[in-house]
């Protein structure tokens, strides 16, 4: 899992840099579509052999569940 002092230090470089440099790979910061907050998309390395699915809804373009080795969850009040 990543640790906390890893999130900080991209959390800072986020707010400061057009870039983020994780693992030693430099990965550009982008405005996200809607809310224009500063993102970088990157793998965190905790997911060693699990199945990971995310679900986003095309008209909204949020996430609306993840499935993590079979389970689901819903994100918000979504659950079905």
């Amino acid at each position: 899992m990543i640790e906390a002092e890893t999130l900080k230090s991209i959390a800072t470089m986020l707010m400061t840099s057009t870039s983020v440099s994780v693992d030693g790979k430099s990965i550009p910061v982008r405005p996200s579509s809607r809310q224009h907050l500063r993102t970088a998309a990157f793998t965190v390395g905790g997911r060693r052999g699990h199945q990971v699915v995310q679900f986003k809804d095309a008209q909204s373009n949020k996430f609306v569940a993840v499935v993590v080795d079979g389970e689901a969850t819903f994100y918000g009040a979504r659950a079905c």
